[in-house]
């Protein structure tokens, strides 16, 4: 069975406060690094990067997070962190690769100066890839959550149509 299969919506709801928890916690946590994201992004200050990238991301993720929040949390955290991470560090590690080889550089005037997993890769640059795969995860998560719920909904309103008893086409 599917993951979204074997939770049902009785299920889902019934997590009280650790749903609750799992819900609003991440979203006020997002909106505070969105808000201090906003105000460290000023042009030509070492800050400037990285708070573009906080604040550009914060109400996405917690738009996908709000959307799908009980359905990620029940995916489990190694599975769903393995997803994010898996695909940042190898992008970070190319990306280190890039800068390193002179392929393209980091302004040092926009960016912190602190790197990230490898000496020489800004943190502005790991951080922009894990985000955008937090992003990628929720959001294809968000779509499956939606897309079974609808599914669910069509399912009640018109059953599935039984093959066996079905005629073979247009009479």
């Amino acid at each position: 069975a599917l993951p979204h299969e074997t939770i049902s919506r009785s299920a889902a709801l019934s997590l009280g406060l650790r749903g609750h928890v799992c819900r609003y916690v991440p979203l006020l946590v997002m909106a505070a690094v969105g808000i201090w994201g906003w105000s460290a992004a000023v042009p030509g200050t070492n800050w400037f990067y990285l708070g573009s990238i906080l604040w550009w991301v914060a109400p996405v993720i917690m738009l996908q997070w709000f959307v799908a929040a009980e359905y990620i949390c029940s995916m489990g955290t190694a599975r769903v962190a393995v997803a994010m991470v898996a695909p940042s560090a190898y992008l970070s590690l190319v990306d280190h690769y890039a800068i390193q080889s002179g392929v393209w550089r980091i302004n040092p005037q926009c960016s912190t100066g602190l790197d990230w997993l490898l000496p020489g890769l800004p943190l502005e640059e790991g951080l922009f890839f894990f985000v955008t795969n937090v992003m990628i995860v929720c959001g294809v998560l968000a779509f499956d959550r939606c897309y079974y719920i609808g599914r669910c909904i069509l399912e009640r309103v018109q059953p599935p149509l039984d093959v066996a008893t079905a005629s073979r086409g247009p009479p």
